[in-house]
């Protein structure tokens, strides 16, 4: 069995940059290595046998490994029908050249770098290059991948492949794409450190209404996505909580859209429900919610006003607002949140002796908003608040 470390992680090595996941090729049918491998490393595993791979997890190590194939495009903008194949073919499948570099694992150690289409050269004078003419015809996403890797890298699309890609997207490449590969490739390129350089870069060659009818690019995104970063690094510090920030990336670049359209967007890229839940209410506090009036609300007004609160909805309100005063009681807010734990629970409820029911999500509500504008902090307290505002009714 021969295998080849392949892809990124070549690309990377020579790049000197870190990169967490393995892409492994190997020259057998890999089904019959996996149950083996994942017993001998302790790992899981799960295979894909129409495209003939796997991902193997090991503790915070994701190994991706393929049957070295090749890959057949029905029609543009298709998935690909594979079959093995060499080394060779495996490589000239990829999107670019700085993708389709190998290095052989022997047990001695690495073997010499196999890189039958000069991507080292490419990666040297930073040019993202195609491998062959159709290309951007077959698998139209790699317009967007390669617009990802030319912004994340400062390369430069070489002169041909740049030809080509305006081409394709002049032939209106990506209607022959499903919305849940192009919304893959949206998250992905919002991920991006600098997503606003490349949603530029792609507006540029590509325009926005592939993505949606009505979107189209806005010059305050030149303020507001770097203020959106800069306030999601400042909810990091005083937050414990994790946050996907391509979210609050994607609700500015949708902003445009009404009710109906945006969730008529999320559902085809198969968002999660847990990244449509604050999409869709960002959209609702935006339409709903005017946050010039909270100035002088004291934090349990302002959350009655936002709840649910979603973190990626309110920094994306802040992001849009002048006020600093304003954007200081959202992140005050947030923060006092992560601290917020009511002692009292049902059963001292019980014991005090209220009957279960409404009454009981009434008098913890009103426990949580207490804290929430610190009149109360302590179990003593809520028992003594408890008294005081809801002793009648027992």
């Amino acid at each position: 069995i021969n295998a080849y470390l392949v892809g990124g992680p070549v690309r990377d090595l020579f790049l000197g940059e870190s990169n967490i996941d393995l892409d492994i090729a190997v020259d057998k049918d890999i089904e019959k290595l996996l149950h083996p491998l994942s017993e001998t490393l302790g790992a899981e595993f799960v295979y894909h046998r129409q495209f003939k791979t796997a991902t193997v997890f090991l503790d915070n190590l994701n190994i991706d490994i393929a049957t070295t194939r090749e890959e057949i495009y029905p029609s543009g903008g298709s998935l690909p029908e594979v079959s093995a194949s060499s080394l060779d073919k495996d490589l000239f499948r990829r999107d670019f050249t700085i993708n389709a570099m190998a290095v052989q694992i022997k047990e001695t150690g690495p073997g010499s770098l196999i890189d039958p289409y000069n991507g080292l050269e490419d990666l040297r004078n930073k040019k993202i290059r195609i491998l062959h003419n159709r290309s951007f015809q077959d698998d139209p996403t790699r317009i967007m991948r390669a617009i990802r890797f030319e912004t994340r890298l400062d390369f430069s699309l070489e002169k041909k492949t740049l030809a080509l890609l305006k081409e394709a997207v002049s032939r209106n490449a990506f209607s022959r794409v499903s919305s849940s590969r192009i919304g893959n490739e949206i998250v992905k390129l919002l991920q991006e450190n600098q997503p606003l350089k490349g949603i530029k870069r792609l507006n540029q060659l590509c325009g926005l209404r592939f993505i949606h009818p009505q979107i189209k690019f806005n010059k305050q995104w030149n303020l507001l996505f770097p203020q959106a970063g800069r306030h999601m690094l400042k909810f990091a510090k005083i937050s414990r909580r994790d946050i996907e920030p391509w979210i609050v990336y994607f609700i500015l670049l949708t902003e445009a859209l009404d009710k109906n359209a945006l969730a008529e967007l999320c559902e085809p890229y198969e968002l999660k429900r847990r990244q449509r839940i604050p999409i869709m209410h960002a959209h609702y506090l935006r339409n709903n919610v005017d946050i010039r009036n909270i100035g002088k609300d004291n934090p349990s007004s302002i959350y009655a006003k936002l709840k649910p609160l979603y973190p990626e909805a309110v920094i994306y309100l802040a992001s849009k607002t002048a006020d600093a005063r304003i954007r200081e009681k959202l992140f005050r807010l947030l923060a006092i949140l992560d601290n917020i734990r009511v002692c009292v629970g049902g059963e001292e409820l019980k014991k005090m002796g209220f009957r279960p029911g409404p009454v009981f999500n009434k008098i913890l509500e009103a426990l949580f908003l207490a804290k929430l504008d610190g009149i109360i902090s302590t179990r003593k307290e809520e028992l003594r608040f408890i008294e005081n505002n809801f002793g009648q009714k027992l």
